[in-house]
């Protein structure tokens, strides 16, 4: 089991498990029809959300970065999109995310986030999942995966600030 995944797990609950009146959250129907793809209920979307092929990587995002800086602001889409843009096109360079256990001693915000978005990306095309990224334009893959981002680090934030 890969390191930080471990970490997760014995972590407390995901933050998607305290989101309230799932058919109706404003949250998940914003990011529902954003993502161009197979989540004809919000029902269904979170389910893929605590799924293995979401959680374990926004999990890790938490563990690892949200909980360390609970005053992180949403970071700018065009630098996380450039970051795994250049990574994506240097597949020697991709192990920096893609690896079970990397070393992250001396990561930015911008590292945690992509190895979240690229492990997202590679998950649903490796397993045709639902967001059918495999079709899709590299830029309109890493779009919808950072507004996966967006709403784990929303809900983050509005769990911590009740704190």
């Amino acid at each position: 089991m890969i390191a930080s995944v471990a970490k997760a797990e014995e972590s407390m609950p995901s933050y998607l498990d305290r989101l309230q009146d799932i058919a109706n959250n404003r949250l998940l129907t914003e990011l529902r029809e954003k993502i161009i793809g197979g989540f004809p209920t919000n029902l269904r979307l979170l389910q893929w959300l605590q799924s293995e092929a979401v959680k374990p990587f926004t999990d890790e995002l938490e563990t690892d970065f949200l909980e360390d800086h609970p005053d992180h602001d949403e970071a700018n889409f065009n630098t996380v999109a450039h970051h795994v843009d250049t990574y994506n096109k240097h597949p020697a360079l991709l192990g920096r995310y893609t690896d079970a256990s990397p070393d992250k001693t001396s990561w930015s915000e911008f590292d945690h986030i992509t190895r979240m978005l690229v492990q997202l990306i590679k998950y649903d095309k490796e397993h045709e999942g639902p967001c059918g990224w495999e079709q899709k334009d590299a830029e309109v893959a890493t779009s919808e995966a950072y507004d996966v981002y967006v709403l784990i680090l929303v809900i983050f934030k509005n769990f911590y600030e009740a704190q």
